[in-house]
């Protein structure tokens, strides 16, 4: 099978894990369990393959070998990843707060303002899961020109896994900037 680029191709790893992609992580347990606590369970857990002590277990995954590089870099001590798309940002968030990789979804919070002016609609989304209010208001307030930005012509993936708290916080928002507005008046 195809190993990933360094870090996640070390050969004295003692665990691998396949992407849903068919991509192999070379990783150390130590660190999985240190990042996640279902990581930690899941590893605890003996093995149904027959393994020797120089073959590592394999474990298979749901996610895609780019989210899994993405949401390894965040919890490796290594230097981060370079995510260049709200759907990457999407994609390791969902597989951080799967995994309740705390590390992932806090160093997540520096990346989402990137994507700030581009889709602010998703970011608020992203930061409200973050529990990000400084960013979520930012994006709030980008929002604040568009009377139909919770009904866009296709909905957010975020969509899905956002409570319907978030979307009353947002209009609760822009009835207070309203009501400022109007009294500025």
């Amino acid at each position: 099978m195809a190993t990933p680029r360094p870090p996640f191709d070390d050969p004295d790893a003692d665990i691998i894990i396949r992407s849903s992609d068919g991509i192999h992580f070379h990783l150390y347990k130590v660190i999985l369990a240190k990042a996640s606590p279902i990581m930690r369970d899941m590893l605890s857990l003996p093995s149904n393959s027959a393994t020797t002590h120089e073959e590592p277990q394999v474990v298979p995954v749901t996610e895609n070998a780019r989210t899994l590089e993405h949401l390894f870099l965040l919890c490796y001590p290594v230097e981060h990843p370079k995510i260049e798309t709200v759907d990457e940002v999407h994609a390791v968030l969902e597989a951080a707060r799967k995994y309740e990789m705390a590390a992932v979804t806090a160093n997540l919070r520096c990346v989402v303002q990137q994507f700030l002016t581009r889709e602010p609609l998703r970011i608020y989304a992203i930061a409200y899961m973050l529990q990000d209010r400084t960013v979520a208001r930012q994006a709030a307030t980008m929002l604040l020109d568009d009377p139909n930005f919770h009904i866009p012509s296709t909905a957010p993936i975020e969509f899905a896994s956002l409570p319907a708290l978030a979307l009353y916080a947002i209009h609760k928002f822009r009835e207070r900037c309203a009501a400022e507005v109007e009294r500025a008046l």
